[in-house]
């Protein structure tokens, strides 16, 4: 499927994801953590169909409880 950045000059679509990405790391509040997961889940499935989200899910899913994990053992370090 194609989606609107790609109509776009590749300035425009890299200020975008900087800009998600930065609302990412510096509002820490779980609503807009929720809302920044579901947004990007809502993308893949639109670019990807079902299938392709099963596939990010999958990968992405193992490697945020792996980060999950490690920001706890070290928040108990100190």
């Amino acid at each position: 499927m194609e989606d609107t950045l790609r109509s776009c000059h590749p300035a425009v679509s890299f200020g975008y994801f900087a800009v998600v990405i930065a609302c990412s790391m510096f509002f820490m509040h779980p609503l807009c953590l929720s809302a920044s997961l579901l947004g990007a889940l809502l993308y893949v499935a639109r670019l990807k169909g079902r299938r392709g989200l099963r596939r990010h899910v999958v990968w992405v899913l193992p490697a945020a409880l792996l980060a999950a994990g490690a920001a706890i053992a070290l928040k108990k370090r100190r």
